[in-house]
């Protein structure tokens, strides 16, 4: 094997910040940069982090398969290119390398007239419970609207926000649109996206009601920190660990999108259908409960029902 030696220039190319550390990202990283898409397992391990050089020894001998494929890369001449390709990646994106975001904040009031109009009954939790708390309290403070959940068009909510939809669905690979509403004292605990859609997706936030400046309400992905602002949208990578905190005793509201900017190396794909690797059937279980994919008049039903009996006939 490459014990030692071998493992240590890695490490360098991937510890970022320099600090002697990698984070889960980093390590997320490494391996999609070399095609080698981590198992569940490896994911688990990895999710140990962050780790020093020993632990990225030890982690590297642990791996469970394909080790020796990834030693094989590793010592080809093209590891370098490749690792760097993968490590395109950064937290925070400037927003205006994508003209959509200059379009957005020119109708910004508009998309907030629409979310001022919504009754708040129709906003639901975010699904996954775990992920943010309010005063202390488990599940409470975050609630969303969604116009799309990834990849999947929510029609009822859709036509009571007709502006904000006809501007999202020009983004070029929109998958997730929402109005995201954190409650006063809440916030949203650190975590990473979902392996194998957050690869594929760079995430923007365009502020709409931001009840106070960045010491007191804001995002923090990896170890940067930004501020909200009325009008203005921000673009980060969700594959890093991240989080928001709402410090005020009012409620913080952004419209939150999914859109494609972030890539896998050149001729990487992500498996349809490992469950190790593909997160769909996962998405479609969070967001199933809340009638997204779903239409709602009768000619409109037939042409789901046609499309599940396609889809079951494919299967």
């Amino acid at each position: 094997g490459m014990e030692g030696s071998g493992w240590k220039e890695t490490f360098k190319l991937f510890d970022k910040n320099h600090d002697g550390k990698i984070e889960f990202h980093e390590v997320r990283d490494v391996l999609v940069g070399l095609d080698y898409i981590p198992t569940e397992d490896d994911m688990k391990k990895i999710g140990r982090l962050p780790i020093d050089t020993a632990g990225f020894d030890r982690l590297m001998g642990e791996f469970s398969s394909n080790i020796t494929d990834l030693e094989k890369k590793l010592e080809s001449l093209n590891i370098k290119e490749s690792a760097k390709k993968a490590l395109k990646r950064s937290e925070f994106h400037d927003p205006y390398q994508f003209p959509f975001c200059q379009e957005l904040e020119d109708n910004w009031e508009i998309i907030l007239q629409e979310y001022e109009a919504l009754n708040q009954s129709l906003f639901h939790p975010w699904p996954e419970r775990n992920l943010f708390k309010q005063d202390g309290k488990k599940g409470e403070g975050w609630d969303v609207f969604g116009l799309y959940a990834f990849g999947k068009k929510h029609y009822r909510n859709s036509k009571l926000c007709p502006h904000t939809t006809s501007l999202v669905e020009k983004i070029p690979g929109m998958r997730t649109a929402a109005f995201s509403v954190l409650l006063p004292g809440a916030r949203i605990v650190p975590h990473v996206g979902y392996y194998g859609y957050s690869e594929m997706v760079l995430r923007c936030h365009l502020g709409l009601k931001i009840p106070g400046d960045v010491s007191v309400c804001f995002l923090q992905v990896g170890s940067l920190r930004s501020g909200w602002q009325d009008g203005k949208c921000m673009v980060f990578d969700d594959t890093y660990c991240h989080s928001a905190h709402n410090l005020t005793d009012q409620t913080r509201v952004i419209l939150l999108l999914d859109f494609s900017g972030g890539a896998l190396p050149e001729g990487m794909t992500v498996p349809q259908g490992d469950p190790n690797t593909d997160q769909s059937a996962y998405l479609d279980h969070i967001t199933s409960q809340y009638g997204y994919g779903v239409k709602d008049d009768e000619d409109d039903q037939t042409d789901v029902k046609k499309d599940e009996e396609n889809s079951i006939s494919q299967v």
